[in-house]
């Protein structure tokens, strides 16, 4: 077998690789805001993107959390809320210093995802991504 041959293979994969690759290359993801209402006593769901919210057509979509000092020895209080285009509301509390310390992780990138369940946030994840830029 000679180099020629040998090389090919290599070539072929490296092409592959860089084609996909750059197939990436300014990709952008707007998640709108969705808020699904649960029964009452059951987990209810808010995500979307901070910029599908700034940049929506109506004036109903919101997202985010907000962070509050309490005067109980230095406990932070997070508050998130989410609102969508049929003007769905939800929003919860925590005073988890986990959940706060992922709401302190949000930008304008972001895409947030909440869990509530009677009133209180049992679950937050932020995903913060070049795709979200607008």
């Amino acid at each position: 077998m000679n180099v020629k041959n040998m090389l090919r293979p290599i070539a072929v994969a490296l092409g592959l690789l860089f084609a996909t690759s750059s197939a990436w290359a300014g990709y952008t993801s707007y998640s709108a805001v969705y808020v699904l209402p649960g029964p009452p006593g059951n987990p209810s769901y808010g995500s979307g993107t901070v910029n599908a919210a700034r940049f929506s057509s109506d004036s109903n979509q919101v997202i985010g959390c907000e962070l509050y000092p309490t005067s109980n020895l230095g406990l932070i209080q997070t508050f998130c809320f989410a609102g969508d285009s049929s003007g769905k509301y939800l929003s919860c509390g925590s005073s988890s210093p986990l959940i706060a310390q992922i709401a302190t992780s949000i930008n304008s990138t972001s895409f947030i995802s909440f869990t509530v369940t009677n009133g209180s946030c049992t679950s937050l994840a932020v995903e913060n991504w070049s795709a979200a830029v607008r």
